[in-house]
């Protein structure tokens, strides 16, 4: 209730003594709780069966966000710093009508039917229909994405709205696109904005960029049966690097920083509202190239202070460039913080 980053835990079971087929209740007596109450703490539950943000109307799986029943009575309840106690906050790219008190679980039961009766792992997926639930929550109406709130002729609006149209990206040529097809470093590209990299696919945006205050996100197009020959992409594998370490090591988006054959890919602002320049990203590849990556010395991954002087250099260096945008940086709530 008070953290504000959310927590991956492990939530055991138990069985309905009264179920002969293994129905499975999740335990979450220790989870659901307030500090300092006393006596009975009532509890509410959301099922989430779809998506229609997302373009999925069911799910294969059932998810259960529970939490604590508004219309009992509990003492010391305040708001749900993980939803809301950062900037921006979690649901901050949502609908974000509804306030949340108290602490709230994510659990996933196996298969859509009513009420499943198997518990399984929590996914990716199932996260971010879960944040999308409660960014589109309507108090009396329900959820926008799922469930009878989703029929509302304002869900319907709102959802219609969010995927409708397109922006424009850029396609990132690799070295083999670049000599076979005769396609230039960069070509701008018009994105649908029901592109799922705008939505599912969009949780992992580059992390140098963002200091800057740009909130792009990076998807390799597919390859169509090539071999590594030629998919050399310099400026995409600039634009991987995080500005944190682990383990000693600096830390890159998935397993491109490690690869080298990347092949061509495709950049678009996260949230599809603005077109990004291109004179822009080839400015930011030569900024991490000239101090970035100078900076990402094995001596400097080994110490707690290394993102903050990355960092530093990069906010200055990127004023001096004309490369940093502040208002995006603070809707960002960019920090130091790994």
């Amino acid at each position: 209730m008070s953290e504000t980053k959310p927590r991956l835990v492990w939530v055991g079971s138990k069985a309905d003594e009264y179920e002969q087929e293994g129905y499975l209740h999740p335990d979450l007596d220790r989870l659901l709780n307030v500090p300092g109450t006393r006596g009975y703490i009532g509890r509410g539950l959301h099922f989430v069966r779809g998506n229609r943000l997302r373009g999925r109307k069911e799910n294969a799986d059932t998810i259960n966000i529970w939490y604590l029943d508004p219309d009992v009575p509990v003492t010391n309840l305040t708001t749900n710093q993980t939803v809301h106690g950062t900037q921006p906050t979690l649901i901050g790219d949502t609908w974000g009508e509804t306030i949340f008190k108290g602490p709230m679980v994510i659990v996933v039961k196996e298969g859509s039917a009513f009420d499943p009766r198997r518990i399984k792992d929590v996914t990716l997926t199932a996260y971010r229909d879960a944040i999308d639930f409660l960014g589109y929550y309507i108090e009396t109406n329900g959820s926008m994405i799922d469930g009878i709130g989703a029929e509302t002729m304002l869900a319907q609006r709102v959802i219609a709205e969010s995927r409708a149209g397109k922006t424009t990206g850029w396609r990132i040529n690799c070295r083999h696109d670049r000599v076979a097809r005769g396609l230039g470093d960069m070509m701008s590209v018009a994105v649908p904005r029901a592109h799922p990299l705008f939505r599912l696919e969009g949780d992992d945006p580059l992390d140098i960029p963002g200091v800057l205050g740009f909130e792009w996100v990076m998807k390799v197009y597919d390859r169509g049966g090539k071999d590594e020959t030629g998919l050399e992409n310099e400026m995409a594998r600039l634009l991987l690097p995080r500005a944190t370490a682990r383990d000693g090591k600096w830390e890159g988006i998935r397993n491109w920083i490690n690869s080298p054959a990347i092949g061509s890919v495709l950049l678009v602002e996260r949230q599809g509202r603005e077109e990004i320049k291109s004179e822009v990203v080839k400015g930011i590849c030569i900024l991490i190239r000239d101090v970035v990556v100078p900076l990402m010395t094995e001596e400097r991954a080994l110490r707690s202070d290394g993102r903050r002087e990355i960092v530093d250099a990069v906010r200055a260096e990127g004023k001096n460039r004309s490369l940093f945008d502040a208002i995006g940086a603070r809707a960002l709530g960019w920090s130091y913080e790994g």
